[in-house]
Protein backbone atom coordinates (compact mmCIF):
# COMPACT_ATOMS: atom_id res chain seq x y z
CA UNK A 1 0.00 0.00 0.00
CA UNK A 2 1.49 3.54 -0.71
CA UNK A 3 0.20 6.71 0.37
CA UNK A 4 0.84 10.08 1.02
CA UNK A 5 -0.33 11.49 4.38
CA UNK A 6 0.48 14.62 5.90
CA UNK A 7 4.11 15.06 7.80
CA UNK A 8 3.86 14.03 11.71
CA UNK A 9 6.91 14.21 14.07
CA UNK A 10 6.36 10.26 14.41
CA UNK A 11 7.83 9.81 10.85
CA UNK A 12 10.85 11.55 12.35
CA UNK A 13 11.26 8.99 14.77
CA UNK A 14 10.62 5.81 12.60
CA UNK A 15 13.03 6.47 9.60
CA UNK A 16 16.25 4.97 9.94
CA UNK A 17 18.45 7.59 8.45
CA UNK A 18 21.78 7.06 7.20
CA UNK A 19 25.09 7.45 9.50
CA UNK A 20 25.69 10.93 7.89
CA UNK A 21 22.52 12.35 8.99
CA UNK A 22 22.31 10.76 12.33
CA UNK A 23 22.85 14.05 13.93
CA UNK A 24 19.46 15.32 12.65
CA UNK A 25 17.96 13.09 15.87
CA UNK A 26 19.17 16.68 17.88
CA UNK A 27 16.83 18.57 15.60
CA UNK A 28 14.06 16.83 16.28
CA UNK A 29 11.77 19.98 17.78
CA UNK A 30 12.81 21.86 14.49
CA UNK A 31 11.13 19.54 12.39
CA UNK A 32 8.49 19.09 14.47
CA UNK A 33 7.81 22.56 13.51
CA UNK A 34 7.79 22.41 9.85
CA UNK A 35 4.12 21.28 9.38
CA UNK A 36 3.02 25.08 10.72
CA UNK A 37 5.45 26.58 8.38
CA UNK A 38 4.84 25.17 5.12
CA UNK A 39 3.35 22.02 3.09
CA UNK A 40 4.68 18.94 4.93
CA UNK A 41 3.65 15.13 3.60
CA UNK A 42 5.76 11.87 4.19
CA UNK A 43 5.43 9.05 1.49
CA UNK A 44 4.32 5.47 3.37
CA UNK A 45 4.60 2.22 1.98
CA UNK A 46 3.06 -0.39 3.41
CA UNK A 47 2.84 1.70 6.56
CA UNK A 48 6.07 2.57 6.85
CA UNK A 49 7.85 6.29 6.17
CA UNK A 50 10.09 6.05 3.19
CA UNK A 51 10.23 9.88 2.66
CA UNK A 52 9.10 13.16 4.57
CA UNK A 53 9.25 16.23 2.73
CA UNK A 54 7.78 19.89 2.51
CA UNK A 55 8.45 23.70 1.59
CA UNK A 56 8.75 26.37 4.47
CA UNK A 57 7.43 29.70 2.86
CA UNK A 58 10.26 31.87 4.49
CA UNK A 59 8.26 34.93 2.78
CA UNK A 60 5.81 35.18 0.28
CA UNK A 61 6.98 33.50 -3.26
CA UNK A 62 10.15 32.45 -1.49
CA UNK A 63 10.50 28.68 -0.13
CA UNK A 64 12.49 26.39 1.74
CA UNK A 65 12.46 22.68 0.44
CA UNK A 66 13.67 20.15 2.84
CA UNK A 67 13.70 16.18 3.01
CA UNK A 68 13.90 13.36 5.53
CA UNK A 69 14.75 9.87 3.48
CA UNK A 70 14.63 6.70 4.89
CA UNK A 71 18.15 5.24 4.15
CA UNK A 72 16.65 1.47 4.41
CA UNK A 73 13.62 1.99 2.80
CA UNK A 74 14.62 4.40 -0.53
CA UNK A 75 16.85 2.04 -2.07
CA UNK A 76 13.86 -0.14 -2.22
CA UNK A 77 11.96 2.42 -4.31
CA UNK A 78 14.32 4.97 -6.06
CA UNK A 79 11.53 5.53 -8.92
CA UNK A 80 8.35 5.84 -6.72
CA UNK A 81 10.16 8.36 -4.64
CA UNK A 82 11.26 10.80 -6.99
CA UNK A 83 8.39 10.48 -9.09
CA UNK A 84 6.36 11.66 -5.70
CA UNK A 85 8.91 14.26 -4.71
CA UNK A 86 8.92 15.79 -8.35
CA UNK A 87 5.27 15.54 -8.35
CA UNK A 88 4.91 17.24 -4.93
CA UNK A 89 7.26 20.06 -5.21
CA UNK A 90 5.70 20.90 -8.60
CA UNK A 91 2.12 21.22 -6.58
CA UNK A 92 3.17 23.13 -3.99
CA UNK A 93 5.17 25.45 -6.80
CA UNK A 94 1.93 26.34 -7.66
CA UNK A 95 -0.47 26.44 -5.11
CA UNK A 96 2.08 28.55 -2.94
CA UNK A 97 3.05 30.70 -6.11
CA UNK A 98 6.76 30.73 -5.37
CA UNK A 99 8.80 32.59 -7.59
CA UNK A 100 11.58 30.90 -5.95
CA UNK A 101 12.86 27.58 -3.78
CA UNK A 102 15.79 26.31 -2.65
CA UNK A 103 17.65 24.12 -0.92
CA UNK A 104 20.87 22.57 0.75
CA UNK A 105 22.54 19.38 0.29
CA UNK A 106 25.43 18.00 2.81
CA UNK A 107 28.77 17.98 0.82
CA UNK A 108 30.31 15.23 -0.37
CA UNK A 109 27.18 13.00 -1.54
CA UNK A 110 27.00 12.60 -5.18
CA UNK A 111 23.99 10.87 -5.80
CA UNK A 112 21.89 13.44 -3.17
CA UNK A 113 23.98 16.53 -5.60
CA UNK A 114 22.92 14.82 -8.98
CA UNK A 115 19.19 13.86 -7.57
CA UNK A 116 18.51 17.75 -6.90
CA UNK A 117 19.60 18.84 -10.15
CA UNK A 118 17.58 16.72 -11.89
CA UNK A 119 14.18 18.35 -10.28
CA UNK A 120 16.05 21.77 -11.90
CA UNK A 121 17.86 22.99 -9.03
CA UNK A 122 21.05 24.65 -9.63
CA UNK A 123 23.63 24.89 -7.36
CA UNK A 124 24.58 28.54 -5.79
CA UNK A 125 27.38 28.20 -3.43
CA UNK A 126 29.06 26.23 -0.61
CA UNK A 127 28.55 27.12 3.02
CA UNK A 128 30.97 25.99 5.38
CA UNK A 129 30.07 24.72 9.03
CA UNK A 130 26.18 25.67 7.71
CA UNK A 131 23.96 22.82 9.23
CA UNK A 132 23.20 22.02 12.71
CA UNK A 133 25.98 19.43 12.52
CA UNK A 134 27.90 22.00 11.62
CA UNK A 135 29.35 20.34 8.32
CA UNK A 136 29.24 21.89 4.95
CA UNK A 137 26.37 22.24 2.69
CA UNK A 138 25.66 23.14 -1.06
CA UNK A 139 22.81 25.81 -1.47
CA UNK A 140 20.86 24.75 -4.45
CA UNK A 141 18.29 27.52 -6.12
CA UNK A 142 15.33 26.95 -8.71
CA UNK A 143 13.24 29.71 -10.24
CA UNK A 144 9.80 29.04 -11.21
CA UNK A 145 7.84 30.43 -13.59
CA UNK A 146 6.00 32.52 -11.27
CA UNK A 147 9.26 35.04 -11.20
CA UNK A 148 8.07 37.07 -13.69
CA UNK A 149 4.25 37.04 -12.73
Amino acid sequence: MIEVVPFQIEHFDAMDRDPDHQDLTKSREHFAKYPLLGPAWTLMIEHKPVVSSGVVIVWEGMGEAWMLLNGKMIERYPLTVFRVIKSGLSAIIEDCRLHRIQTFVLDGHPKAHKWIQVLGFKQEAKLDGFGPDKKAYWIYGRTTRWLNM
